[in-house]
């Protein structure tokens, strides 16, 4: 099943592939674009991980007997 590309062939092949990347980017860009706006809008307390971690009980927060 080898086939045997020419030089106008190849040409082809990297200039759609020049395309599908493009657009890939466009929608990395867009995707960023809008996890930063939904990151902007969540309360910090949410996002934070040190937040997310002081919310488990430490030692010193629990009742002694």
């Amino acid at each position: 099943m080898s086939k045997h590309l020419n030089c106008s062939d190849l040409k082809q092949q990297l200039d759609q592939q020049e395309l599908l990347i493009s657009q890939l980017m466009h929608i990395v860009a867009s995707t960023n674009k809008r996890v930063s706006i939904i990151e902007k809008n969540v309360p910090n307390d949410i996002t934070s991980e040190s937040s997310n971690t002081s919310a488990l009980p430490t030692p010193s927060s629990l009742p002694v007997r």
